[in-house]
């Protein structure tokens, strides 16, 4: 039934109406009993609800109001707003614009976002990021952010503003610099603002499928895209301009914010969390030797150059760790994949534990498929799945030239310290022996120190 109290309904914290004179009208709740915002014809005022007339208010949503919300919302946004969602099945989020709002509000909506999980993850190209990244995302309500620097440096040979960044921009090696440019982007990553971000950030929502609502922004673009028949520059600017705000309801919507770098230097990291203060951040390590094993293998350094690729990698390494040490220890865990490799429940189970996330059991199937199925991977550069996790961390046992290894060796001695590495002669000794018995135990120094 259609009377005129029948028109108001709720959306999330809105009450709207069409009843009256055919104009919708948006009344916002900001939790003071008997009070509503009055938001009408540009008008931001606070209003007693007795006094205002098509105000109703609703403390339960039924299943019928519910419909009649999601098909009211929907219609109002195609028509009004041109914000597009995808269809019933799909949607996780309303995509409403949002009338302007209170000192009040926004004092609310600051302190919803603060109760946000923000998590970063630090580490270094081939060292097992994707495949952590993926284990946190099992968690419900975990939005990934994955790469946002990743087009500093792919974007430098064309244009010449990014070199505001100060990047130092080499094949395996890249590394974002200026520290106001990095602070305000992960302010806004972590506040869901996606539509503040430089353009140079925001393509790495269109660019990597492993970010989350990646399949809504493309849907989105296409839908617009068929409905017109030749695109203009202005047109895609345009409509990827709406679509993103599409994600920012849906990052609006998630409990906890995840960011996956492999472009910072941990020695940014002290200033980021005075910003950002409730930021944890996982620094994951790898053995270096394992990680320049699988650069070559990817084609993205020649052992030729491993002397200086591994002095480069090790030095980086070993400094993030000292500072994290001495400045930042409560914040910061420091994950090794081959512990995680080796013992992947127990190890998801701590990581879960600091990051204040809930572990189910439906976890431990996750991990036992992902650590001991087959390979999977997108052509090579992301592995999403590892196949016996430990075998895969120790091929380089077996692969890398013993004067490969020499060299390693050498550059990384303060590294291997660190971690409490052994060098490759005696690794390789230990790997013999204990492929008869148990080859967790390969890295048992390292896991256990």
């Amino acid at each position: 039934m259609m009377g005129k109290l029948a028109g108001n309904i709720l959306v999330g914290k809105l009450a709207v109406n069409n009843a009256y004179d055919g104009v919708w009208h948006c009344c916002r709740c900001i939790g003071r009993p008997g009070v509503v915002a009055d938001v009408e014809a540009g008008r931001d005022r606070l209003t007693p609800i007795n006094h205002l007339r098509f105000a109703t208010v609703i403390k339960a949503e039924t299943p019928d109001e519910r419909i009649m919300r999601n098909h009211l919302t929907r219609e109002y946004n195609l028509k009004n707003t041109n914000v597009w969602e995808p269809p019933e099945h799909e949607s996780r989020v309303s995509s409403i614009s949002k009338p302007r709002t209170t000192q009040k509000e926004k004092l609310i909506n600051s302190n919803e976002v603060s109760r946000v999980n923000k998590i970063l993850i630090v580490s270094y190209m081939r060292s097992g990021s994707t495949f952590t990244s993926d284990l946190i995302s099992q968690s419900k309500g975990v939005f990934l952010i994955f790469e946002p620097f990743w087009n500093i440096c792919h974007g430098m040979k064309r244009n010449a503003t990014y070199y505001t960044w100060d990047a130092i921009c080499r094949n395996s090696e890249d590394e974002i610099k200026n520290m106001n440019k990095i602070s305000d982007v992960l302010q806004n990553l972590f506040m869901c603002n996606f539509s503040h971000l430089p353009a140079e950030i925001s393509k790495s929502f269109w660019f990597f499928a492993q970010g989350t609502g990646y399949d809504i922004l493309n849907e989105c673009y296409q839908s617009y895209k068929n409905r017109q028949v030749n695109a203009s520059v202005a047109f895609d600017s345009a409509t990827k301009g709406k679509c993103i705000k599409n994600l920012e309801a849906l990052c609006k919507n998630s409990s906890t914010v995840l960011i996956k770098t492999i472009r910072m230097s941990c020695d940014k990291l002290s200033k980021i969390i005075t910003k950002i203060p409730e930021l944890k951040v996982v620094h994951l390590v790898r053995d270096p030797r394992a990680i320049l094993y699988s650069r070559q293998k990817a084609e993205q350094i020649d052992y030729q150059h491993v002397g200086n690729e591994s002095q480069s990698l090790c030095f980086k390494m070993d400094h993030n760790i000292n500072i994290e040490n001495h400045e930042m220890k409560e914040k910061i865990f420091l994950l090794k994949y081959e512990c995680l490799a080796a013992n992947p429940v127990i190890m998801a189970k701590k990581i879960y534990l600091f990051l204040n996330l809930r572990y189910t059991s439906k976890f431990d199937s996750w991990l036992i498929t992902h650590t001991q199925g087959k390979v999977s991977s997108s052509n090579g550069r992301f592995e999403t799945r590892i196949a016996n996790s430990l075998l895969v961390s120790l091929k380089w046992i077996y692969n890398v030239p013993k004067d490969v290894l020499k060299l390693i060796d050498k550059e990384c001695k303060n590294l291997y310290k660190s971690l409490r590495l052994s060098d490759s002669p005696t690794i390789l000794q230990e790997y013999t022996y204990l492929n008869k018995f148990n080859m967790t135990k390969v890295y048992d120094n390292m896991c256990n120190g």
